[in-house]
């Protein structure tokens, strides 16, 4: 899909040197990673994905991923490089996105490879995400531009009836998303907890509607592997992250629930929990992040081993107790050894 020649030629507007080889380095979209002789490496970005069906172009999307990258700019969230798109449909066949490469690592791969620093880089995640999350909108929805100069992130919906869609952006999104997940889970779990489970579903809007005004920055499909950090002589810092397909204004606990479910599996323990909340500046209302997480075990229960539930039957057993879970000390979904 990508050449060395049509890589060269959207690079082209930004650099002089010139492309030394194409990598294709993912398949649920499509990314290219671009090696250049001298300005180092770049990634060109295809929306491919399934749930783009057979779109003739992903304009919207492509112009979504840059809208957000420039509004964090200019509220002062520096991302450690440079993005731009080519929309013109006459170098490759679809709109797409092209950044530079961000430096640094991983924050997985920093809490793997710096084991005795994991205060240090949980508190530099947990303060940034408190930034991004502190930014408001005045509707829910994704992120898009809409052409005025002094307000692009205006969340115009216009025709697009997917636009606030999303479980992040609603609550009865949310609501109908949990019941589907619990539907699909009727044979797996025993029928108390179904019923039980179904109970405090069916109560998102009342148990979760308050945590989606005012509609919050929300980066949605969140992946800690996409956010960077390096160490100064100040200690750890984000220097930025990648992927803002996704990005919307809507209910910032679903960050931090996928947050948990992905850090928790490279850490070992919930013990992260302390550190990175006090320097979050709050936990979460207890019984809305409860709901959501509860939401997404249970979407992970019977897949294979290596994600957030390494062990179904375990995770089974101990639901019903979860759900009497009083505070986050007793919320322990997590099984430690």
């Amino acid at each position: 899909m990508l050449t060395v020649t049509t890589a060269q030629m959207l690079l082209a507007p930004i650099m002089n040197s010139s492309v030394q080889a194409v990598e294709h380095i993912t398949n649920t979209n499509d990314v290219f990673k671009v090696v250049t002789e001298h300005d180092g490496n770049f990634y060109v970005k295809f929306h491919t994905s399934h749930w783009y069906k057979d779109a003739a172009d992903t304009y919207i999307v492509v112009q979504r991923e840059a809208a957000v990258f420039e509004l964090l700019r200019r509220k002062g969230i520096s991302l450690g490089y440079r993005t731009w798109t080519d929309c013109t449909r006459q170098v490759v066949n679809r709109s797409v996105l092209i950044t530079s490469e961000l430096s640094g690592i991983p924050i997985t791969t920093a809490l793997k490879d710096v084991p005795d620093e994991c205060d240090q880089i949980i508190i530099a995640l947990a303060s940034f995400l408190k930034r991004l999350h502190g930014l408001e909108f005045p509707r829910a929805g994704y992120i898009e531009l809409s052409g005025d100069d002094d307000l692009p992130f205006s969340l115009n919906p216009g025709e697009h009836p997917w636009f606030d869609s999303h479980p992040c952006q609603k609550p009865e999104n949310f609501k109908v998303f949990a019941l589907d997940i619990l539907k699909s889970k009727e044979k797996v779990i025993p029928l108390s907890l179904f019923t039980a489970l179904k109970d405090r579903f069916d109560k998102i809007p009342a148990i979760l509607g308050s945590e989606y005004q005012p509609p919050r920055f929300v980066i949605n499909n969140y992946h800690p592997f996409h956010i960077h950090v390096a160490r100064d002589l100040s200690g750890w810092q984000v220097i930025g992250l990648y992927d803002f397909e996704a990005v919307s204004a809507g209910n910032p606990l679903f960050d931090l629930v996928g947050n948990e479910l992905q850090i928790t599996p490279v850490i070992g323990h919930l013990s992260w929990r302390p550190i990175f909340y006090k320097a979050y500046g709050r936990y979460p209302a207890f019984e809305a992040y409860k709901t959501i997480l509860f939401c997404f075990l249970l979407l992970g229960l019977g897949t294979e081993p290596g994600g957030a539930v390494p062990d179904s039957e375990w995770l089974i057993q101990k639901l019903p107790s979860l759900l009497n879970a009083a505070d986050y000390d007793t919320l322990k979904w997590y099984p430690e050894h």
